[in-house]
């Protein structure tokens, strides 16, 4: 069962994802994608983020997910 706190405690991570902007996003996720591949990505990253993360594949995941550990420790 999850508990309230570590629902919380996830939701303060994914905070650190609104740090990207599309230049950042496309270099993280997407570094060899075309503009018509890329647009609608970013897309629904902006403007319906739960959607997006459940569209990942377990390897986005896993970079978000670093990504995410880089800026808590300081290193982004």
């Amino acid at each position: 069962m999850v508990e309230y706190l570590e629902l919380i405690a996830v939701m303060d991570d994914l905070k650190y994802l609104g740090r990207l902007n599309k230049e950042d996003f496309k270099e993280l996720l997407f570094p060899d994608a075309v503009d018509s591949y890329l647009n609608p990505k970013w897309t629904l990253f902006q403007n319906n983020f739960l959607d997006f993360l459940w569209s990942c594949s377990l390897d986005k995941i896993k970079i978000l997910v670093h990504y995410i550990n880089d800026c808590k420790e300081g290193k982004l």
